[in-house]
């Protein structure tokens, strides 16, 4: 496993600029794995490449952003302006589950968690179980409603809920976990993965079980 590193600037655009090229803040589904691989980083709140646009009385979430990516080191402002109907992504109203703290069973089947999890319900319980071993009320999901406007989606510390905010101004301090392309040849073809954490490799044999002499295995990662 490769650790993960931790990358810290003034703002979120400055932050953003000290990455290389093919690299990237991690989304909200890829820090939540990345936290289950390592539980130390639930002490931390991260800034992420989702984003979430605002219309007037409904949100979209941008998993990996390209407004976000690819602002300008001097960007001071809290949020960028977008034209909300432009963009491409499921629309989700806004109702009275939003903006306070949330039961576990309330968050499985929360709508704004589920797009933050870009429909994993699996990795979303998990994440779940994890947050909610000694809580009763966490995970709320805060959101900043600002009509034709964009933010990047900030996952606070487990002390604090591990909750979701929406609201996180861009011209703040800036936290989050650098993704980096991986290389690898597969049948002698370069083939790119981007990932916080390099996969478990495994191994399978094609032979039948028992068989004597050498292995004809096929390495695989998960």
């Amino acid at each position: 496993m490769i650790k993960t590193q931790i990358i810290e600037g003034n703002t979120y655009a400055e932050t953003v600029s000290k990455l290389q090229n093919g690299e990237r803040p991690t989304t909200v589904k890829e820090l939540a794995q990345a936290r289950l691989d390592e539980p130390e980083l639930f002490n931390l709140g991260f800034d992420t490449c989702t984003a979430i646009a605002y219309g007037k009385d409904s949100f979209k979430i941008i998993p990996i952003s390209k407004e976000l990516l690819n602002l300008s080191k001097d960007f001071r402002d809290s949020y960028v302006k977008v034209d909300y109907k432009k963009i491409k992504a499921k629309e989700i109203k806004i109702d009275n589950t939003f903006n306070r703290l949330l039961t576990k069973e309330e968050v499985l089947s929360h709508k704004g968690w589920l797009a933050l999890f870009e429909g994993d319900k699996e990795l979303l319980k998990r994440h779940a179980d994890k947050v909610f071993e000694n809580k009763e009320m966490a995970m709320g999901f805060w959101i900043y409603l600002i009509n034709n406007s964009m933010r990047a989606v900030y996952v606070i510390n487990l002390d604090y809920n591990s909750d979701a905010n929406g609201g996180n101004n861009l011209d703040d301090s800036g936290r989050f976990l650098r993704v980096a392309p991986v290389s690898k040849k597969i049948s002698n073809e370069a083939v790119d993965l981007c990932g916080i954490i390099r996969p478990n490799r495994k191994t399978i044999c094609q032979l039948p079980k028992g068989h004597k002499g050498s292995h004809r295995a096929v390495i695989y990662w998960e």
